[in-house]
């Protein structure tokens, strides 16, 4: 009977061992996907900020080469949601 005592208290270390280990690499990868995912966003923002520049200038510069451009994309537009 104290052998199987003992055997089932050993089980139950093993098991919480094993499980407090899955949870540190849980947790170890969430915080580097979350690392992950600020640098990304961080990234889309600078890029959205540079698009935006860029495409001010290009109005203020050429206004009808912009108007042309956007009726061309709105025709494209309007052609896929027609399908």
């Amino acid at each position: 009977m104290a052998d199987e005592l003992a055997a089932e208290r050993a089980l139950r270390q093993k098991t919480d061992r094993v499980i407090d280990n899955g949870f540190d690499r849980a947790q170890s990868g969430l915080e580097s996907a979350r690392s992950g995912a600020h640098g990304a966003v961080d990234a889309t923002e600078d890029a959205l900020e540079k698009a935006r520049g860029y495409i001010s200038r290009n109005a203020k510069e050429r206004p009808l080469t912009t108007a042309a451009a956007a009726a061309g994309v709105g025709l494209l537009i309007g052609l896929i949601l027609k399908r």
